[in-house]
């Protein structure tokens, strides 16, 4: 966070701003770093920077405040229907999605298992 001086500093009236930097671009959704670690650490090193959820919901969450462009789930511990939720969840935009840990013909609306 960047935090900007004051903008008056009249009684009772000391306004800060915070600024968050958040240029995240891909979001992986796993409920442990375990096999998706060395994925995340690997497009940070390309400048394709990253944003980690732990749950589902923290994921819908986070892709209907921020415009990412592609999401990575592992499977593993998640419903077989969360690609669908997640793409709900980026509409109207297009969020491709890579599945990991599962397989090919098991999980609807991924774009790559």
């Amino acid at each position: 966070m960047v935090r900007t001086p004051p903008t008056s500093y009249g009684r009772g009236d000391l306004r800060r701003r915070w600024v968050l930097a958040f240029d995240a671009r891909v979001l992986i959704l796993a409920a442990d770093d375990g096999r998706i670690g060395p994925l995340a650490a690997g497009l940070d090193a390309l400048g394709w920077r990253t944003v980690t959820a732990r749950d589902v919901v923290s994921a819908e969450l986070t892709l209907q405040d921020f415009p990412l462009e592609a999401a990575v789930i592992d499977i593993d511990t998640f419903g077989l229907d969360v690609a669908v939720r997640l793409r709900a969840a980026a509409e109207p935009r297009r969020l491709p999605i890579m599945v990991i840990g599962a397989r090919p013909d098991s999980i609807k609306g991924a774009d790559l298992t």
